[in-house]
């Protein structure tokens, strides 16, 4: 995801998740096309009624594995939609599972640490959503950031490495740089 669609992400949320029980059909489009703009047309195919129904269901799951499975019902919507959907909804409680945010944890040697190990290279399956979104909270309360800036903290320290092998002239290796997800 660019830096301009995770800014357009970090203005637009629910008002409060008090307020909202589902996400409406339109707002889901547009969630999409910010987090996957390669997949919006799959949405058509999900009626108005079953978004309301499965959002609903999702918002009002306190586990956030179970929650992205449910949202995983919807036609086009996979984990890292699904964590993104979560995310507007409440980002106090819930962060996007992003490559390149589970890329800096990998680099920085957190994932044996954060108990996420054991889930490398399985960012699609919802248990692993789960247990990043527990991790992730554990560091922001540790860093006395929010979810959110934890996130876009993350995400900023891939892209930065990324920019910066690009402007060395080197090549990069994924397999041998350490960002490849299996």
């Amino acid at each position: 995801m660019s830096n301009e669609r995770t800014g357009e992400m970090d203005s637009w949320h629910m008002n409060s998740p008090e307020d909202a029980r589902f996400l409406p059909e339109r707002e889901l489009a547009r969630l999409e096309r910010l987090a996957n703009p390669r997949s919006v047309w799959r949405l058509k195919d999900n009626s108005p009624a079953a978004v309301e129904a499965i959002t609903g269901e999702a918002f009002a799951s306190a586990d956030p594995a179970h929650a992205v499975q449910t949202l995983c019902g919807l036609y086009g919507v996979g984990v890292r939609v699904g964590s993104a959907v979560l995310m507007v909804f409440d980002p106090t409680q819930h962060t996007v599972l992003d490559e390149r945010a589970w890329n800096t944890l990998k680099i920085l040697g957190l994932l044996e640490p954060l108990g996420l190990s054991d889930r490398d290279g399985q960012l699609d399956n919802p248990a692993t959503h789960g247990a990043y979104v527990e991790a992730c909270r554990q560091l922001a309360r540790d860093a006395e950031v929010s979810l959110r800036t934890l996130d876009r903290c993350l995400w900023t320290i891939d892209e930065r490495r990324l920019h910066s092998w690009a402007r060395s002239g080197t090549s990069f290796d994924p397999f041998v740089d350490g960002a490849h997800q299996g």
